[in-house]
Formats: structure tokens, C-alpha cells, sequence
């Protein structure tokens, strides 16, 4: 885990650092600024539906109580919503400048590299398609969080875990994208990779996941990644 998360930050490190991924990076935040503010919007709406829907209510001390754990657990599974749409949208939005990015990364690590020859719109259009591609595993472990999201307090707070494990691993697929596409990287082959080396990538998304969530780094977080993972073998 701890690896992965390392890896994470050298990428930030980097992209940061190198003036060439720099000059691609100004290009990226824009899109993603937009996208941000619109997700946001989304999960605080989310985060509203379903507090209104299942706090509790009651005059005793222990509703009180109840309540706020309900509303944290609500909060919670609106925020990882977010998240995880953010990574995934963001990958499918910006893959033209996330390829460019991955390629001088690449060359700057000492590899062959050139950036992807397939137009925008296609480049767009397969990101989308691979965001896509793990979203009904996604809403199984989204149904299994919901029906226990029905049990009062340790239902709703098990289901922001496994919520949360589960939008872990739906964003790793988000923040390979670019990095697998350039590698030939079909389906089969990403969730091989993630069941292979799964401490890597646990440690690498839920770092992900956890700067995501910090106002401004949240921006640079898949660009970070991309660079992380271009840079090295792609673990898995």
C-alpha cells in the first residue's frame, strides 16, 4: 500500500517539477475545474437526498446521536461519489492532453514515447467507453452499500466502507487509463493488473482518493497519476 501511495506523490513530484509536463498540465486544469464544479454540485445534492431521507428522527438523546451518524454516513457516500465520478469523467474528458502528458513522461524517463495519433474525439470517445466498462461492478457493490445503508447506524456505516473499497478500486481504473491505453491494455488486462498486484493499487487509488478530496490538489490528482504511472512499469 504504502508503495503505491509513494508512487502517487513521486508523480505529483514530477509534475510539479518538469517544465515540459508543466506546459501540458495548464491545459488540463481548465476542463477540470468545470467538471469539479459541477460534481460537486451534484454530491452536495446527494448528500442532502439522502440525509432527508434517512436520519432519523426522535426527541431522545440517542436519536440526536443517531442522527449525526447518519448524516456523517451520508456525507460520506456523496463525497465518494464524487470522487470516483470526477476520476472517471475527468480520464474520458481530458484523455487527448492525459496521452500527451503520459508520452513526455515516458521520454523523460528515458523511454520511446509519442503521443497517440488517433484524433480527439476518438481518443475522447474510448476513454469513455473504458469509464464505462467497470461501472456495473460498480453499482453491484453500489446495491450491496444501499441495502446496507438500510440497518441503523453500523448498516449505514459499513456501507461508506464498503463504498468507499469500492470506488477505490473503480477510480484505479479511471487513473490508468491513459498509461494502459498507450500499453495496449484491454479490459481483461487492467483488472488482471488490479487483482495482481492489489496492495499496489490500494495504496495508489486510496491516495488518490484521499488528495481528491482537498480543495486545488484535487486538480492535479489525475495528471499526477498519469505521469506516476507512465514513468515506470505499469504494476500487474
Amino acid at each position: 500500500m504504502l508503495d503505491g501511495a509513494m508512487a502517487l506523490v513521486s508523480g505529483l513530484v514530477w509534475l510539479l517539477a518538469k517544465p515540459g509536463l508543466r506546459a501540458v498540465l495548464w491545459r488540463v486544469l481548465a476542463l477540470l475545474f468545470v467538471l469539479l464544479v459541477g460534481v460537486v454540485a451534484g454530491a452536495y445534492e446527494l448528500a442532502d437526498w439522502l440525509a432527508a431521507m434517512w436520519i432519523p428522527r426522535g426527541d431522545a438523546w440517542y436519536w440526536q446521536v443517531l442522527g449525526w451518524l447518519a448524516e456523517f454516513a451520508s456525507v460520506a457516500l456523496a463525497v465518494l461519489t464524487g470522487v470516483v465520478s470526477f476520476t472517471a469523467l475527468g480520464s474520458a474528458a481530458a484523455a487527448p492532453w492525459l496521452d500527451e502528458l503520459a508520452a513526455r513522461a515516458e521520454a523523460l524517463a528515458g523511454m520511446e514515447a509519442a503521443a497517440s495519433a488517433a484524433p480527439w474525439w476518438r481518443q475522447v470517445l474510448d476513454g469513455l467507453v473504458n469509464a464505462l466498462r467497470p461501472l456495473p461492478a460498480l453499482l453491484g457493490w453500489g446495491l450491496a452499500a444501499l441495502a446496507l445503508f438500510l440497518i441503523p447506524v453500523a448498516g449505514q456505516v459499513a456501507a461508506a466502507v464498503v463504498w468507499g473499497w469500492a470506488g477505490i478500486r473503480f477510480m484505479n481504473f479511471g487513473l490508468m487509463d491513459a498509461v494502459a491505453a498507450r500499453r495496449g491494455w484491454d479490459f481483461a488486462r487492467r483488472k488482471q493488473a488490479l487483482a495482481r498486484k492489489r496492495w499496489f493499487w490500494l495504496g495508489f487509488g486510496g491516495a488518490a482518493m484521499a488528495l481528491t478530496m482537498l480543495p486545488l490538489v484535487n486538480l492535479l490528482v489525475l495528471p499526477a497519476a498519469t505521469v506516476a504511472l507512465a514513468r515506470r512499469p505499469l504494476p500487474g
